[in-house]
């Protein structure tokens, strides 16, 4: 049976920095109704123009997703989408008067803290959701992605990490059945990483002016963690995870499948969203819609 749709049970708000373009931000998440999706309106520009969060908005941006419809661009969406999805929150407003979603700590657990303290309300409507028959798979040089089919109604992700050997992070992998309980104890709090020797170069493009060592896990030449303390053993292959659940939140429903990356990234995530809904529009039969009920990303 398909589960309800829900939506928070109060406005939500917090505030913080911009990890890649630098400035203040504040976000306030609002109740919406069902079929609604995730919307974010910018509310800093004329008209407060809005764009979906679905994967047909998708930006193709270095480290990080973002989606834009005309004047209305957010990046960083990663987080707070896989926050809401990790929660099963389908219908939100999220309110934000900049280019850009907060960082915060380099994880979604901020995001996670703020929407629970709303809490959450079931609608009378079925939420939609894809079923993958048979696998779909994307590849990026040596990296690749596979949907494939589960068993019963679930979602589980797992991400295996290799960076190389000169890389100061270790090969590592990290595997979950999604769901609330799991999210936020085990993936919530996973940080962004990066090696030491990569911060020169995105400081030169101008980003990451207001980030220092405790906003992240900044991995020094011999595996040690600069100013901060993994809060798990496998903590870099969790936050891979946690990317994964919010880009591909940007289907606009739940997917029925069990997803594993070997090495991808934003670029790869969104490719094999495109790619299932191609497979859906072919009507292969390699994805289904479930229930009978058309996907809100299909509408918006």
């Amino acid at each position: 049976m398909p589960r309800r749709q829900t939506t928070l049970a109060a406005d939500a708000e917090l505030s913080g920095v911009a990890f890649f373009t630098g400035g203040d931000v504040h976000v306030r998440f609002r109740p919406a109704p069902a079929d609604a999706g995730v919307v974010f309106f910018r509310v800093d520009l004329p008209g407060q123009p809005t764009v979906p969060a679905t994967i047909e908005h998708a930006l193709e941006l270095h480290r990080r997703t973002g989606v834009r419809r005309g004047e209305a661009e957010v990046q960083l969406t990663e987080h707070v989408l896989a926050a809401l999805a990790g929660l099963r929150i389908d219908n939100c407003l999220v309110e934000i008067d900049g280019p850009e979603l907060p960082g915060l700590d380099g994880s979604a657990l901020g995001f996670v803290k703020t929407l629970t303290a709303a809490g959450t309300v079931e609608l009378d409507v079925p939420r939609a959701a894809l079923t993958i028959r048979s696998a779909v798979t994307v590849t990026a040089g040596d990296a690749t992605l596979i949907a494939r089919p589960i068993e019963g109604e679930n979602t589980a992700f797992e991400y295996r990490l290799n960076c190389g050997p000169e890389h100061p992070v270790p090969a590592q992998a990290f595997a979950a059945t999604l769901t609330p309980e799991r999210f936020t104890t085990e993936i919530a709090a996973a940080r962004t990483f990066i090696a030491a020797a990569e911060i020169p170069a995105l400081r030169a493009a101008g980003y990451g002016e207001r980030v220092d060592a405790s906003d992240l896990l900044v991995f020094e030449e011999d595996g040690s963690v600069r100013g901060n303390a993994a809060r798990f053993d496998d903590e870099p292959a969790r936050h891979k995870l946690l990317d994964m659940v919010g880009d591909f939140a940007l289907l606009g429903c739940d997917l029925h499948a069990e997803v594993v990356s070997d090495r991808g990234g934003h670029a790869l995530n969104r490719d094999l969203c495109r790619a299932i809904r191609a497979a859906l529009a072919r009507q292969d039969g390699s994805v289904t819609k479930g229930n009978g009920v058309p996907p809100v990303a299909e509408a918006a």
